[in-house]
């Protein structure tokens, strides 16, 4: 349905999907768990609206139809994880000095460092799948990454493809995702999977 928001009046599309059974049955669990210990009860109208994931969009239905909206935000919302690993891992909003010249250096430095730690993301990635079916943390390989100064001394001592022969030979089972029974985010992209189809996996 259209909607329109803000004072500018955005002609807007608003698609609703209904969830299945258990999605909603969590949901409900999570919510009454939530305000348990403010002794709050949930009024009914509000137990209706958990029926329901709500997306809102200006791209026109003849660009996106209802039913890949929902699989666009899956998407999207894989690519906000990337950069709030980014910032948060990498410390993007913490930069000390004042002179220009300084904070060019250390948001270059970072930069650079994520192009660095992207591209061992996607070998190890590409590794793990093809040979284990499993997938790789990224936040965890970053922190290994980090950890005892291991990129820092490889790319200083020009030891880069020792350290990926290093960690390929051997991959920390530390650094994978856990094991789910229901398919991952990625999976579902992969495969092609529509976003309603998604929930019964």
């Amino acid at each position: 349905m259209e909607v329109y928001l803000g004072e500018e009046r955005i002609c807007s599309r608003l698609i609703a999907y209904r969830a299945p059974g258990h999605v909603i049955n969590e949901r409900r669990r999570k919510a009454k768990r939530a305000v348990q210990k403010s002794g709050k009860t949930l009024s009914r109208e509000y137990l209706e609206w958990l029926d329901y994931s709500f997306y809102i969009t200006n791209v026109g239905a003849e660009i996106w139809s209802p039913e890949v909206v929902g699989t666009i935000y899956r998407i999207r919302w894989q690519i906000e994880l990337v950069f709030k690993q980014w910032k948060q891992l990498f410390r993007m909003d913490v930069m000390r000095g004042t002179r220009e010249e300084r904070i060019r250096c250390l948001l270059y430095g970072r930069l650079i460092m994520i192009c660095i730690v992207t591209r061992i993301y996607a070998l190890s990635a590409w590794y793990c799948h093809s040979t284990m079916c499993r997938e790789v943390s990224g936040v965890k390989l970053i922190q290994w990454l980090q950890r005892k100064g291991r990129l820092s001394r490889a790319i200083a001592d020009n030891m880069l493809p020792a350290l990926m022969e290093e960690l390929l030979k051997s991959f920390p089972k530390g650094l994978l995702k856990q094991k789910r029974r229901r398919k991952t985010t990625l999976e579902l992209i992969s495969g092609q999977v529509g976003f309603l189809e998604g929930f019964s996996l």
